[in-house]
């Protein structure tokens, strides 16, 4: 669920791509930047997508 924080996270994200700003977040929890790829069946539909390191997601895993 992506609520109204989640929405204009993701929308400045796409505004900083759209500058060429490229996004890193450190934290103690772990870093996530964002990275563009392809839509699934759709080739000419570029989208981007939030990239965690594997230690975070780790992190995560245990706490559920």
């Amino acid at each position: 669920m992506i609520d109204k924080f989640g929405i204009g996270l993701k929308d400045a994200f796409a505004t900083f791509d759209r500058k060429g700003v490229k996004i890193f977040l450190k934290s103690k929890y772990g870093d996530i930047s964002i990275d563009k790829s392809e839509k699934y069946g759709f080739d000419n539909i570029i989208t981007l997508h939030v990239v965690i390191n594997p230690l975070l997601i780790l992190k995560l895993w245990k706490q559920i």
